[in-house]
């Protein structure tokens, strides 16, 4: 579930590189798709990994937030399946983002805390 949640930051630090507003968690590749997980000490704090997830959602949002249709609309910058807007794009990032978000949601349940929600 670490790993999970470093990969969710990594990825919105991602998108909003994609928006026009580069973010760097400062954490290199350790969480990009496709790495391999190793010694628990090269990655970051529980801590540090809930204060840069707040900072780069908060950026996100407000981003998000300050785009038009004319730029929701523009071809996008990351060939991604499907994609044709910046839009698509966006919604991509999204159904991952949830994907991610559930499985937690699972291996929380599977370790015996309660639910999220329901």
């Amino acid at each position: 579930m670490y790993w999970i949640a470093g990969h969710l930051v990594q990825t919105r630090a991602q998108l909003l590189g994609l928006l026009g507003e580069p973010f760097e968690t400062g954490w290199g590749e350790e969480f990009n798709r496709g790495a391999e997980i190793g010694d628990p000490n090269r990655y970051p704090s529980r801590d540090e990994i809930e204060r840069v997830i707040r900072e780069v959602s908060q950026r996100l949002h407000a981003k998000l937030a300050a785009l038009d249709d004319a730029q929701l609309a523009q071809l996008p910058s990351m060939n991604l399946p499907g994609a044709k807007t910046v839009a698509d794009q966006v919604a991509l990032f999204a159904f991952h983002d949830r994907y991610h978000v559930g499985q937690m949601a699972y291996i929380r349940k599977a370790l015996g805390y309660p639910a999220l929600a329901g």
